[in-house]
């Protein structure tokens, strides 16, 4: 084989594990509560301008999985609420903590 077509596979064994790894994306976790710090049941987390959304359980806990980028813009909504967003950075393993009024 020459020595060219070494580098280049090579090359691509390095850089596909971290293609695959940066399209899997950031996990961000959080609780949303109300002004009284009671969980909000049903909130809606999305990511602004993207696909990935969930809801909070009963404790107000979220989970949020795929997540790219380094900095994410989070909408949050619950009816009977206003309207939350939140600059995110995603690269981080603390808690979002979300206060609907």
């Amino acid at each position: 084989m020459s020595r060219l077509f070494i580098f280049f596979l090579l090359i691509y064994a390095l850089l596909v594990p971290m293609t695959s790894l940066e399209a899997q994306g950031s996990t961000l976790r959080g609780r949303v509560v109300d002004t009284r710090d009671s969980a909000i049941t049903d909130a809606e987390i999305y990511v602004v301008k993207g696909e990935q959304r969930t809801l909070s359980d009963v404790k107000g806990n979220f989970r949020l999985a795929g997540v790219t980028g380094q900095l994410v813009l989070l909408g949050i909504r619950k009816v009977g609420y206003y309207p939350v967003a939140d600059l995110v950075a995603t690269n981080t393993s603390q808690e979002i903590l979300v206060v609907l009024e």
